[in-house]
């Protein structure tokens, strides 16, 4: 996932020689100025030829447009020596003119271009491969899922981030043509930071539980491993007291019954969830008598750090699913393969992509949770298995424990709040951002579908 710190800057810095600086908000531009034009662009690609020309191409000898390239991972333009290369681009997968009601968009500034093809590269994460072909990298769909009890999410009122997103919407509303508008985002202020990841951690866990697989099978192995590379996110983020919750303990109990694993329900009601989510304990009837009693540590039952691949964030949230309210505000062909990634994905690159879902709270609890699984997850110091869950089991988190989950909750706060467009575009160009997740391409010429 390309991030917008120093390695895949925010904004491109470079300028067309002799085009001075241009006021960041300003009037809709007239047909007539010079302003910067996308000539030919595949934004699912992020790849763009912009001009500085007026609009329409009439009257100007080709060789007097000045022509730069845009293209992953910095977005830094870059002068080409003629425009021809963008106009035989037109011929492949890209895109020629920007358009919005019949006229031609034009930028004041290059580096308003660049943001433009950069968020709109950034969400189409939120899409699938180019051929659209599944891969193993994804979540297992559901097989004959048990009624699981729903998550309560009573206490999903977390309203100052979604009150924020709001705020962009409307300003966005408020611009025309190639407009743009600078915008702050103030949700570091909001109130329960913790609360957001630990609701987007146990929606997760439900939405993965609805998904097991007949037992045994090849598909049921694969859906323990995620799992338990839940587990250890789970454990990453500082949220190891989420085993003993009732809700998620009720949600246990009920998959348990599902599967016949009767020997996981014959554990103590409250170690359930710690042994089929935080250890590498099998879930068969051998259990029962390695474990419980006096809820010791067997030898040998606790998980290395790394040994799921849990220093891979991005892998962990490519294979752990959206749970069903969100996936109404994501591609509709992404069906069962909507994941944590294409999630993160499409909000950071569109925040008010939130006002399309079920629920808009919950699904900024997802969100936030899978930015802690970016922010904790491989850190040095991060523990699973029983050994880590020891001291929640015996009397439940300590003070410091407490304040480790909320550090880590306030940074993953911060950091998808940098990743968040600190310009927004018209309500047009912003709809044109978030659809380039729904370009497709042939298998065989890339041309968008």
């Amino acid at each position: 996932m390309i991030s917008r710190k120093k390695s895949a800057p925010r904004r491109a810095n470079a300028r067309a020689p002799g085009v001075p600086q241009k006021p960041t908000e300003s009037p809709n531009p007239s047909p007539g100025r010079k302003l910067w034009r996308l000539e030919a662009f595949d934004l699912r690609a992020g790849l763009a030829f912009t001009t500085f020309r007026a609009e329409g191409h009439a009257g100007l000898p080709i060789d007097d447009w000045p022509c730069f390239a845009l293209a992953p991972p910095s977005f830094t333009p870059e002068q080409v020596g003629n425009v021809a290369l963008a106009l035989s681009a037109q011929r492949g997968s890209f895109e020629s003119s920007l358009l919005v009601d019949g006229a031609e968009v034009g930028f004041e500034q290059i580096e308003h271009v660049a943001e433009f093809v950069l968020r709109a590269f950034l969400g189409s994460g939120g899409g699938d491969g180019a051929d659209g072909a599944p891969t193993d990298d994804e979540p297992v769909p559901p097989n004959d899922p048990p009624q699981l009890p729903a998550p309560d999410l009573a206490a999903s009122g977390e309203t100052y981030l979604l009150s924020d997103i709001q705020n962009f919407d409307a300003k966005s509303q408020r611009l025309t043509g190639g407009d743009v508008a600078d915008y702050q985002w103030d949700a570091m202020h909001a109130a329960d930071p913790q609360g957001m990841v630990a609701r987007g951690a146990m929606l997760t866990m439900h939405e993965l539980l609805r998904r097991m697989p007949s037992w045994p099978s090849k598909a049921a192995v694969r859906w323990l491993k995620d799992l338990r590379a839940l587990g250890h996110a789970i454990m990453a983020t500082g949220h190891g007291h989420l085993f003993l919750d009732p809700q998620v303990m009720d949600m246990v109990d009920v998959a348990a019954r599902h599967m016949g694993w009767s020997s996981l329900s014959a554990l103590p009601p409250e170690v359930r969830a710690s042994a089929l989510f935080a250890t590498d304990l099998p879930i068969d009837d051998t259990l029962v008598d390695s474990f419980h009693r006096t809820y010791g540590v067997p030898r040998g039952l606790g998980w290395q750090p790394g040994s799921l691949n849990a220093d891979d964030p991005v892998s962990l949230l490519n294979r752990l699913p959206v749970a069903q309210l969100a996936k109404s505000a994501l591609p509709a062909d992404l069906g069962e393969r909507a994941s944590l990634f294409h999630l993160l994905s499409a909000i950071s690159a569109v925040p008010q992509t939130v006002l399309r879902a079920a629920k808009a709270t919950a699904m900024i609890d997802l969100t936030v949770f899978a930015a802690a699984c970016l922010v904790s997850c491989g850190s040095a110091g991060s523990r699973t298995g029983l050994s880590a869950l020891w001291p929640w089991l015996r009397g439940g988190r300590s003070k410091l424990q407490f304040e480790e989950a909320q550090m880590i909750a306030g940074a993953a706060l911060e950091w998808l709040l940098s990743q968040f467009p600190a310009r927004c575009f018209s309500a047009t160009l912003e709809s044109r951002i978030e659809a380039a997740s729904n370009i497709r391409y042939t298998a065989t010429s890339r041309s968008p579908l």
